[in-house]
């Protein structure tokens, strides 16, 4: 998927006063319901070697709102697909903090708590944001565009950092230099 495509789209959904989130789609125009899937894709296909700490909150808060709306919060906080364990959690609530997010950082590490693959303590039940999750769909969604926005040049650019020899030089990708 094209980058600059996915921005115009998120632009489309903006100006129409809509919003979005990562289980339902975003908007009420099918061509663009499905842009926050297709960020987190193309995201991962990026960065597939290491994400930057920016993209790595996009994801883990985008597998903790769609988690939480398709099978509950627990699912997310249990780590049950293997990829939101503890360590996880407490990374992308240092970055959410450091970086001003504290109206998601707060109830996103609340329901943390350092337990087997899929056995969250029953005692802590009453942590899971799922409440907080239906009632704040708009400040995911602002979230969302606000980290995606702030990273388009990143997101966009024809060149890439590769290590070589111990530095790190920008390469033009040579599908990039091929006539389409």
């Amino acid at each position: 998927m094209d980058m600059e495509a996915l921005y115009l789209g998120l632009m489309r959904i903006q100006a129409r006063g809509e919003t979005g989130n990562a289980y339902g789609g975003c908007g009420t125009v099918e061509e663009d319901s499905d842009v926050l899937v297709d960020f987190f894709d193309c995201i991962m296909e990026k960065y597939k070697d290491a994400l930057p700490p920016w993209a790595d909150a996009f994801t883990q808060i985008f597998s903790w709102q769609f988690q939480t709306f398709h099978e509950g919060a627990e699912s997310y906080y249990e780590n049950f697909y293997g990829d939101s364990d503890y360590a996880t959690i407490i990374r992308v609530a240092g970055y959410l903090r450091d970086n001003g997010y504290h109206e998601i950082e707060k109830p996103y590490v609340s329901a943390a708590v350092d337990c087997e693959r899929c056995k969250y303590p029953k005692d802590r039940l009453h942590l899971l944001p799922d409440d907080w999750m239906d009632e704040n769909e708009e400040t995911v969604w602002n979230f969302y565009v606000t980290i995606l926005e702030k990273h388009a040049d990143e997101l966009t650019a024809r060149e890439v950092d590769v290590k070589l020899n111990g530095q790190t030089v920008k390469i033009t990708p040579f599908s990039e230099l091929c006539i389409h």
